[in-house]
């Protein structure tokens, strides 16, 4: 006999009362993406491997949530769409709605069922990256068929200037350069990138830059260098921003670093 892991979702892990003969649907086409999630979003910590489920259908601002049953069978994923409704969440403005399944990195199938419709992909997971193929879609669709992950031991640098002093993006990334156990990571051919690839909000936003670190210390080091750097060059509501982001979820940030 075949053994079926069975969990019922609302939303994010929220329970479901649904009898097996209530095959349930939802009206809206959805799409998602492997994304990595940190459990909780101020502690230091590995990611973990997602799929991320938006509708296409915006829904009103009372909020709403997806309802959802999930099957894994060896190393496939069967995701059945149940329907939406209203949750005790409420948003600000009109929006999608979102569920968040947790990924394992066995699986190599899913399946998606919506109603009397299937849909299915094939996925290939590794240590560097998601590929999710289409093999037959009728509701659904992948955003990023390639999606990085974040590289252990990796960080990205993120700066952003006014016009008159962009020579500090340049400045701090000659710091960066010459600490010893810090060297330049590239991600290779097509996908999604997990880290921003550029600053937010100042004047000047260059390309954001990617790294690599032997060990913790080397990071730490980095930090000490940011703040050394803050003190010397950088003050207060200047416009001027710089941080460091790893892949753990330690950061780095020049205007946490200003007294």
């Amino acid at each position: 006999m075949r053994h079926f892991t069975k969990i019922i979702f609302i939303a994010l892990l929220l329970f479901s009362c649904d009898t097996e003969d209530d095959l349930g649907s939802i009206d809206t086409a959805m799409k998602f993406s492997p994304v990595e999630h940190y459990e909780i979003n101020r502690e230091a910590g590995a990611p973990k491997l997602y799929l991320l489920f938006e509708s296409e259908k915006v829904f009103p601002n009372t909020g709403y949530s997806l309802k959802s049953e999930i099957d894994i069978e060896g190393n496939e994923l069967m995701i059945r769409f149940k329907g939406i409704s209203k949750s005790d969440f409420s948003h600000a403005m009109p929006s999608a709605v979102e569920m968040r399944i947790e990924l394992s990195e066995n699986i190599s199938k899913l399946t998606l069922l919506n109603g009397n419709k299937t849909d299915r992909y094939k996925i290939e997971v590794t240590d560097k990256k998601v590929v999710v193929s289409p093999e037959k879609t009728s509701f659904s669709s992948i955003t990023h068929a390639s999606t990085f992950r974040y590289p252990k031991n990796s960080f990205v640098y993120l700066c952003g200037t006014n016009l008159d002093n962009k020579h500090l993006y340049e400045d701090f990334k000659k710091v960066l350069s010459e600490l010893p156990g810090i060297s330049y990571y590239q991600f290779q051919g097509p996908g999604l990138i997990p880290y921003p690839t550029k600053g937010d909000g100042n004047w000047y936003n260059p390309d954001a830059l990617y790294f690599q670190y032997e060990k913790l210390a080397d990071f730490e080091e980095a930090g000490e260098r940011l703040r050394a750097f803050t003190k010397e060059y950088l003050k207060p509501n200047d416009g001027v921003s710089i941080s460091l982001y790893s892949w753990d979820n330690r950061s780095y940030r020049s205007w946490k670093m200003m007294n």
